[in-house]
């Protein structure tokens, strides 16, 4: 229904999870649609699932990011011996949707946003950043409303 009616994205939420999939449409050329699972951005209380032997099980085969899986912590041991985390992650946060006017439509531009939060070797919260996660969608739109099959990803 969601093709057939021209929709280019789907947003829903709260599984604490982000993620984004892309569900072909058939229609030989057409990107398909895009569901965003926006939750909590995923803040450590779920992600994929696994299994006994913490393997992922990968139960959506639509699945095109998450930040459970595509955005890897990074931790960098502080003066005092304690790791401290400086990227990555799953954070609290939002899907920022951004559309503009075009000569020929419009631009759709989706960007999954966090709040990281910078903190001393001591766990001390020093600051909070609005960080961006890399997976930054563009999408054409035509005149007629509709995501045109040249729209890149």
């Amino acid at each position: 229904m969601f093709s057939e009616f021209g929709v280019a994205a789907v947003l829903c939420g709260h599984s604490e999870l982000f993620e984004r999939s892309v569900v072909p449409d058939g229609d030989e050329g057409s990107p398909g649609v895009l569901y965003y699972d926006v939750g909590v951005a995923g803040d450590s209380l779920g992600g994929e699932l696994r299994g006994g032997d913490g393997e992922l099980l990968r139960y959506n085969p639509h699945r095109a990011w998450t930040a459970d899986q595509d955005a890897p912590e990074r931790w960098e041991v502080a003066g005092d011996g304690n790791p401290v985390l400086r990227e990555g992650g799953k954070h609290y946060g939002y899907l920022d949707i951004n559309l503009e006017r075009t000569g020929t439509g419009a631009r759709l531009t989706l960007q999954p946003i966090h709040a990281f939060p910078v903190l001393d070797s001591q766990y001390r919260v020093l600051r909070i950043e609005r960080r961006t996660y890399d997976d930054e969608v563009c999408l054409r739109i035509g005149p007629d409303g509709r995501v045109t099959p040249s729209a890149g990803r």
